[in-house]
């Protein structure tokens, strides 16, 4: 069973808020403005877009890490689209066998906030994941 990996890596991921929130913040001192009171303050500034050149090479270092520990759990569904060799899972599966995977998106996600460092969530190449179940 092909893979796509989604790794949890929090350097790479507080990388990005970092950006975002620095972004969100004005960032640098030269942004102000004389007020009439004689105060500075902030310059109305666009919202911060990384480059997709940055997002790209976020996603490729995360996508060319091993994964060297953690569990990961397996999920496949065959939703309308999904391939035609397409294997669903059950969610009374413990899911951490690619073999014996796990069905829901909505399970993936609630198992999200459980994850520790190095965990692993992996949806089957081909599957199709539809939101409701």
């Amino acid at each position: 069973m092909k893979l796509l990996n989604f790794k949890v890596t929090h350097g790479i991921l507080f990388a990005i808020f970092a950006s975002l929130v620095l972004a969100a913040c004005g960032g640098a001192a030269d942004k102000y403005t004389p007020a009439a009171s004689g105060t500075l303050v902030p310059s109305p500034q666009p919202p911060y877009i990384p480059p997709t050149s940055a997002i790209r090479a976020a996603v490729a270092a995360c996508v060319a890490e091993p994964m060297l520990s953690g569990t990961v759990y397996y999920y496949c569904d065959c939703g309308t689209g999904a391939d035609t060799k397409c294997v669903p899972g059950a969610d009374a599966n413990p899911g951490t066998n690619p073999l014996a995977p796990r069905q829901t998106i909505a399970d993936a996600a609630a198992r999200f906030s459980s994850l520790l460092v190095n965990d692993t969530v992996a949806l089957c190449k081909g599957g199709a994941f539809n939101s409701a179940g």
